[in-house]
């Protein structure tokens, strides 16, 4: 979690650490920064060490410097606690997929050979410009994404034991890259406690469709606000329920784009609701929409299917493995998505089928089941 942000990705990994640190024979040391040291002991995570990484944004900094030192010490510390514990397994646990997690992760496995590194990865960022034409400035920050990116890849190629992820097309994508460790694979999931009433019925929906997520041009935001003028052609009343937050220059453009489009009747924004109220907002949503150009597989996917909500979206390679349960349309084509929509929206019908659809494909991810699957796992590579 090298941004400091609760990501959904996140939440997965609080779920295996709580469970593995019920084990007294597993040492784990998490490396992350210390907002996600603080993220992991709010969701209950209290036994284990921590590595706490600096964001290599801050490189230009002397406090940088002096906290990569001292990293440099504490992993000679952790080498010698491991000599002293030679039947405890020892689990070195990346906790994002960025390059300030991943290097130090990979340099401690160096030191501690017989530690299991399971590195986190969700995300092959596409390379700059493909979808869009930013101005420089932005271009910059895409390639450096980019190449971080790939180089993050090429760090965990040689050096992790077992890669956490979401999707098939990630383990595929590692596989074709020459990698030859083990795989943890799971998608989902929900909390049975607060998904545990059904959606309200299609005559009490208040909002037509529902984008939940960060404010970015990756996340199709301004693909779905253009795919609305079209659906706003033929249902004048259509409303959109906007959930989440983003940068200032995000919000701006999205308000321009309603004046613009004289749709200020028909966006409606919350900005980070609880988790209890974003949910109550999604009962009321008869589509969830989310055309991202870059993704794993959303956990608000398998919140919405719980509820029995279709999911409209740009078909991602990552969603191979649910294309059944999704409606998916080629990405960056606004015209098809505004069609789904429309679709959707319109016939009551098509929309129950997809619902049941929906519910069947979410059955047994709560996050119960869920890791009943994951254990199981972690058993078969001897993690645990």
């Amino acid at each position: 979690m090298a941004d400091g942000k609760k990501s959904g990705a996140s939440v997965y990994l609080f779920e295996f650490a709580k469970r593995l640190q019920q084990s007294s024979f597993v040492r784990i040391i998490f490396i992350t920064n210390e907002l996600g040291k603080q993220a992991l002991n709010e969701a209950g995570v209290n036994r284990g060490h921590f590595m706490l990484v600096p964001t290599i944004r801050g490189f230009l900094y002397k406090n940088y410097w002096i906290k990569q030192i001292l990293l440099c010490l504490q992993a000679h510390k952790e080498k010698t606690s491991a000599s002293k514990q030679p039947h405890t397994k020892c689990i070195i646990f990346s906790y994002s997929d960025r390059l300030a997690d991943v290097v130090w992760a990979y340099a401690l496995k160096r030191k501690l050979k017989k530690c299991c590194w399971i590195a986190s990865f969700f995300h092959v960022v596409p390379p700059p410009l493909l979808y869009f034409r930013h101005p420089p400035t932005l271009v910059i920050n895409d390639i450096i994404r980019w190449l971080e990116n790939r180089l993050v890849i090429k760090i965990i190629n040689r050096g992790a034991d077992v890669i956490f992820t979401e999707s098939t097309y990630i383990k595929s994508y590692f596989i074709d890259k020459g990698y030859r460790g083990k795989f943890i694979i799971l998608q989902g999931g929900y909390d049975k406690d607060l998904f545990n009433r059904q959606a309200l019925e299609t005559k009490e929906k208040k909002y037509d469709a529902c984008f939940i997520g960060r404010f970015f041009e990756y996340k199709g935001i301004y693909d779905l606000l253009k795919a609305l003028i079209l659906v706003k052609k033929d249902i004048a009343n259509v409303k959109l329920l906007l959930i989440g937050d983003g940068p200032n220059y995000v919000l701006e453009r999205i308000w321009k784009l309603t004046l613009k489009f004289d749709l200020s009747n028909n966006v409606v924004i919350v900005k980070n609701p609880t988790e209890a109220e974003k949910i109550k907002l999604l009962k009321q949503c008869k589509v969830l929409v989310l055309p991202s150009y870059a993704e794993g597989i959303p956990l608000v996917f398998y919140e919405a299917m719980c509820l029995g909500i279709p999911v409209a979206t740009y078909f991602l390679p990552s969603y191979a493995d649910i294309r059944t349960c999704i409606i998916g349309v080629k990405i960056g084509h606004i015209e098809e998505l505004a069609k789904a929509l429309k679709v959707l929206i319109k016939n009551d019908k098509l929309r129950m089928l997809m619902s049941r659809r929906a519910e069947l494909c979410a059955s047994g991810h709560d996050w119960d089941n869920l890791f009943l699957s994951f254990i199981s796992q972690l058993d078969s590579i001897g993690v645990t």
